[in-house]
């Protein structure tokens, strides 16, 4: 997997695989990017968001848009065909 990923980025992916967040099972993005509204830096911001659209660029994360009461939001979960992958990238 990718080295140059944020460690922020890191604990999202984390916590998406300790919460099995794996296919179909998914979680609202904005929940997920809650922890990271206090940071102001605009720099580390775009680092974020840009290894964000990193890692499902390469297919790691599955996001697709769900209806919701309030309108449509973004739910996201891991690709299940690349859990190991993932999990050795934590761990490692």
């Amino acid at each position: 997997m990718e080295e140059g990923i944020n460690e922020e980025v890191k604990s999202i992916v984390r916590t998406l695989l300790t919460r099995k967040r794996i296919g179909g099972v998914h979680t609202p993005e904005a929940q997920l990017f809650r922890k990271f509204k206090n940071i102001h830096d605009k720099e580390i911001r775009k680092k974020i968001d840009e290894d964000w659209k990193q890692l499902e660029t390469f297919g790691y994360l599955i996001r697709m848009k769900k209806r919701t009461k309030k309108g449509t939001d973004y739910h996201v979960s891991l690709n299940p065909k690349r859990v190991f992958e993932i999990k050795e990238w934590i761990e490692g």
